[in-house]
């Protein structure tokens, strides 16, 4: 199947990649790639490099039929119609470019009423890899570009939804490994640390786990404090890559 450039709906390239996502799977790697779930996943069976590679194609040749506007409304298109991981995926990576160029500290088209689309899809993700694919690769570089975003995080973090709840930690990793916004996840931290969702501590962990190996001077004092009330299961994960003594101080 070709791409008609004549066709430049939105709607046409979300039927386009999904067709091709569904041809390229395959079954036995989608079998396979349960193991990584506690709950069942739908997969058509993608290598990460494959869909990147051939998200990266489309991406072109979308931009090419009708410019970033034509762009953003595929991608928006596609998550919100996403039936596999792939779709979600492939969605975030469509965009992927403009998340790397905000981390670069250059322009994006990205901007507030993005973010405000982008805020619309996390209520649908469906997995773990979702979640931090799409708050790494886009929402994380925009709230480190433009910090009036920050505040959104802890309106997240107030959600029955478990993987908003996730996001509000996973999107602020790009901002602790440049050892900003300390006193925000200090605060996001006490908010989230009597959750009983294993998703949400697993982030809350990763977290500060990298906050740990930025800065261990802000890190450290502050996993003692609430080491007392604070899960096993997040102060494991924020001990990761600290000094074997310092470690067994915050677990004892």
């Amino acid at each position: 199947m070709e791409i008609d450039l004549t066709m430049k709906t939105p709607e046409y390239f979300v039927r386009y990649i999904v067709q091709a996502l569904h041809r390229g799977g395959n079954r036995n790697h989608a079998e396979s790639q349960q193991r990584f779930f506690k709950e069942p996943v739908k997969r058509y069976g993608w290598r990460t490099a494959d869909l990147r590679r051939y998200a990266a194609e489309m991406g072109r040749e979308i931009e090419a039929a009708g410019g970033e506007k034509l762009l953003f409304e595929v991608a928006d298109k596609l998550f919100h119609a996403k039936t596999t991981g792939e779709e979600a995926h492939a969605a975030i990576m469509l965009l992927d470019p403009q998340g790397r160029r905000l981390l670069r500290g250059k322009a994006s088209f990205l901007g507030a009423a993005e973010f405000r689309r982008f805020e619309r899809w996390i209520p649908l993700i469906a997995s773990w890899d979702e979640c931090d694919d799409l708050c790494h690769s886009l929402i994380a570089p925009m709230i480190l570009s433009y910090p009036g975003y920050l505040r959104r995080v802890f309106v997240w973090s107030r959600s029955s939804n478990r993987w908003s709840r996730r996001a509000a930690c996973v999107v602020l990793v790009h901002s602790v490994r440049r050892k900003l916004y300390s006193n925000e996840v200090f605060r996001l931290s006490r908010m989230l640390l009597a959750d009983e969702d294993d998703m949400v501590r697993k982030g809350l962990g990763w977290l500060l786990r990298e906050m740990g190996k930025a800065n261990p001077a802000a890190q450290v004092p502050f996993l003692m404090k609430v080491k007392n009330k604070a899960p096993r299961l997040v102060l494991r994960i924020a001990c990761e890559k600290l000094p074997a003594r310092t470690r067994a101080q915050v677990l004892k």
